[in-house]
């Protein structure tokens, strides 16, 4: 029986092992351990941890801090973050605001992000036809060159998380993630 199968069923039947008092991630980490795949603390997951926030941000430093290690290893020289970037470039330009828009990330960010991807040679800014007061974002040929290079890595990392995961939970992971950009929309703050 391979590792996902025995993750699998170990997560079929954590209700009877919640019943025994026995913390179902315990169990798929202590499989993990034994066969020497990955090496988790047990004692920070003997408990289940309902800091989702907390869970997210450190998921995301860790995702983050993979991928731009894989990237150098790699020989790639841009950033996830910049990544994201190129990929919507490669599609057609862009300008600041609808950059900021779609990657979600605030419009001084994005400035910055993209002042190192045009030093790097990966993007250039071009007057808008549509307001002279405004730039479009290209993606230069160097660019597209970069982020090919950089599409096989985003593409194993993505089949890397859905790793263990059958269809159907990918799918409700991906609706709790896509909830978070209605939930947490800068324009529905609520003022007190």
């Amino acid at each position: 029986m391979n590792l996902g199968k025995k993750i699998s069923l170990v997560c079929c039947h954590a209700q009877l092992a919640r019943a025994d008092g026995i913390d179902t991630i315990y169990l798929i980490c202590q499989i993990l351990n034994y066969q020497k795949k990955i090496t988790i603390p047990m004692r920070s997951l003997m408990q289940s941890d309902d800091r989702l926030l907390f869970l997210l941000s450190k998921a995301q430093h860790k995702i983050e801090t993979y991928l731009k290690k894989l990237f150098l290893a790699n020989g790639i020289k841009i950033t996830g973050v910049q990544s994201g970037i190129l990929f919507l470039l490669k599609r057609r330009d862009h300008t600041m605001t609808e950059l900021s828009r779609e990657l979600s990330i605030d419009n001084s960010a994005i400035t910055g992000l993209v002042d190192r991807l045009e030093r790097a040679g990966f993007a250039e800014r071009k007057a808008n036809p549509h307001d002279r007061r405004a730039f479009l974002i290209s993606i230069t040929p160097q660019g597209v060159d970069e982020i090919n290079r950089a599409k096989g890595l985003v593409k194993e990392v993505n089949e890397q998380i859905k790793e263990g995961f059958d269809e159907q939970e990918i799918e409700v992971f991906k609706s709790v993630v896509n909830s978070f950009f209605i939930k947490f929309n800068a324009d529905s703050i609520p003022k007190n």
